[in-house]
């Protein structure tokens, strides 16, 4: 992790005095600014009563959301310059102005900066593009300068491998030290699976809004339901990358925000279906 965070902490320390509650403060901050640039890139893709209770009420009051969000760890600043590239992103692919290209490049960079892990909101970046040019997005160069983002954490990882060679006790750092990387023996393991499943439905979600969510896959919609695909495949490589260590729940994080989605896609669908029959009883 490069110490953004770090560094926004000490300077909070440096003006104000040092106290653990204004390094959660800066997690509550960033929190705020993700639900708000959450609401406008959900907006854009499914309208705004999907935003709404995706956004603003699924997301906020989520488990891992509330969690997340007064931690004192660089996470929820990870999110929101993740969910920030995305919405940039689109921006960018809808009107092709190239300050928008630029925001999502910055924040793209910084949130692999942050948590590499995040590296899954480029995956639904693949679905914009497509759906914008095709398969004649091969052609387009700003799409490879777009891979620049990954050049300072390059550079940041191999300054890490040469402290780690200096200091080899640092067993802390998985990128240095990735013994739970691709651990296929964990998928014999029922309680993987088990414990997985509890915390999709008492850490990240609960057990109602994860059901709205597998429902949402079934329910037609007729826009952007690639868009959330694609979340969930960047994801699959995510967990099979990182299978020894996605039980610890900030390794959980990415998984939040498209199952809110569906969860708002289905809340809506019933509301709907719940109004129609008040206005016309069987």
């Amino acid at each position: 992790e490069f110490p953004f965070y770090n560094a926004i902490v000490a300077s909070v320390y440096k003006f104000i005095g040092i106290s653990e509650t204004w390094g959660r403060v800066v997690s509550v901050v960033f929190s705020v600014g993700t639900i708000i640039i959450f609401y406008f890139l959900v907006t854009t893709l499914f309208g705004t009563e999907i935003a709404l209770l995706s956004s603003l009420f699924l997301y906020t009051f989520s488990p891992q959301s509330i969690i997340v969000s007064r931690s004192f760890q660089p996470d929820q600043m990870g999110i929101f310059f993740g969910i920030a590239s995305l919405y940039f992103f689109m921006q960018w692919s809808t009107n092709l102005r190239s300050r928008y290209y630029l925001y999502s490049l910055i924040c793209f960079t910084v949130t692999l900066l942050i948590k590499v892990q995040f590296f899954t909101f480029a995956a639904p970046m693949l679905y914009v593009v497509y759906q914008k040019w095709g398969f004649g997005f091969f052609k387009k160069p700003l799409l490879y300068f777009y891979g620049i983002a990954f050049i300072p954490f390059l550079a940041w990882w191999y300054h890490l491998r040469i402290v780690y060679q200096t200091f080899p006790l640092l067993h802390s750092a998985p990128l240095l030290n990735p013994g739970g990387w691709i651990d296929l023996s964990i998928l014999t393991n029922p309680h993987w699976y088990i414990n997985n499943a509890y915390d999709f439905t008492e850490q990240i979600t609960t057990l109602p809004v994860l059901l709205l969510a597998i429902s949402g896959f079934f329910i037609k919609q007729d826009k952007n339901k690639g868009f959330l695909y694609t979340c969930y495949l960047g994801l699959l490589i995510y967990v099979f990358l990182f299978l020894g260590k996605i039980h610890f729940w900030y390794y959980q994080v990415p998984f939040l925000f498209p199952t809110v989605i569906l969860a708002g896609i289905a809340g809506t669908a019933l509301y709907h279906a719940a109004k129609n029959m008040m206005r016309y009883p069987i």
